[in-house]
């Protein structure tokens, strides 16, 4: 599907400023940073350090953003996190915390620790906490500890993470299917995963497809990786008090398994649309239980699936129409 850019900017950004992030996250104090912590969808280039076949530093992505330059974004553009940081007057990009050429303001206006292959699930890959602490360390050194623990208790934090658990990790790992059921699997990737050790790999793919397996056993620390709610917790405790996690989009509509399983007609798969339902019901539910036990704390859930597969299964209210198997503008009054 593409749009062009100034339309998907207004999409995306109504999918996440819309929604109740903005009533609830976005009361009282002026937001002074946007702190990002997830997978592809929000990676604007930390994956272009690492050791990852993971990568999208060349043509075309960055074919609609400044300069027309490949950044390490999964995009053609902009990402989601850049938009709502835009909307929010705070900056128009978030960088990347691995990026070498970070500067002061940067760092006391928020960045991204997102890394694309990332999950909650020690199989997928890690939520990289370690490093959030570095970097509060970094703004305390130029900002001073009082203003830093300001800036740390009125940023708003994004956390965006689970698709590759559910369709890399589940789906396409017979071990764990055999394992776990598909509620259990959900239950273990919401619920803080105490006293549960799982072998720690680090699992690299391209589109779907496993290229290679590493096992890391016990090189990871437990607490890295860590299930939504544990990580939110764990955000809290370090200062973050607006936190805002979104759940997984309709996997099922991705074009690789619509291709590979949606038939003749590339339809969405029922399987995995359910699945991100499921999931999206359990973050729901433990957010809202998580978010009353935790005092002056506002950690919401952030419903991403049911205004993309709106878009998905009704794509003339919003100005799109199918012609011969390809999305082309017709009009956008969103615009």
């Amino acid at each position: 599907m593409e749009l062009p850019n100034r339309t998907s900017h207004t999409i995306l950004t109504q999918l996440l400023l819309s929604l109740s992030i903005t009533p609830i996250l976005l009361q009282a104090q002026p937001v002074p940073a946007v702190i990002v912590f997830g997978d592809s969808i929000v990676d604007p280039g930390n994956n272009n350090a690492l050791v990852t076949l993971t990568k999208c530093n060349f043509p075309p992505y960055g074919r609609d953003f400044v300069d027309h330059r490949p950044t390490g974004r999964f995009s053609n553009g902009k990402i989601p996190t850049d938009l709502i940081a835009s909307q929010l007057g705070v900056k128009e990009f978030i960088p990347a915390y691995l990026d070498p050429k970070l500067t002061i303001q940067d760092l006391l206006t928020g960045v991204s620790f997102a890394s694309g292959g990332a999950g909650f699930d020690n199989l997928t890959a890690k939520i990289p906490l370690v490093m959030f602490e570095g970097y509060m360390e970094k703004v305390k050194a130029i900002a001073g500890e009082n203003r830093a623990k300001d800036i740390a208790s009125d940023s708003l934090y994004i956390l965006l993470s689970g698709s590759n658990d559910l369709l890399v990790t589940y789906f396409n790992t017979p071990l764990i299917k055999t394992h776990d059921d598909l509620p259990t699997y959900i239950d273990f990737l919401v619920q803080s995963a105490s006293g549960f050790t799982r072998w720690k790999m680090k699992v690299f793919c391209f589109t779907g497809l496993f290229l290679g397996v590493r096992l890391q056993l016990g090189l990871i620390p437990q607490g890295l990786v860590n299930p939504p709610l544990r990580t939110s917790q764990q955000l809290y405790t370090m200062g973050a008090r607006r936190i805002g996690v979104v759940g997984v989009p309709p996997l099922g509509c991705v074009p690789m398994l619509r291709t590979l399983q949606g038939g003749i007609n590339r339809g969405c798969v029922t399987t995995y649309n359910q699945a991100s339902e499921e999931f999206n019901s359990a973050l729901s539910i433990g957010l809202q239980r998580l978010n009353t036990n935790l005092p002056d704390a506002h950690i919401v859930y952030i419903d991403i699936h049911s205004t993309l597969l709106e878009l998905i299964q009704h794509p003339s209210h919003y100005g799109v129409a199918v012609v011969q198997g390809r999305w082309r503008l017709q009009y956008c009054a969103a615009a």
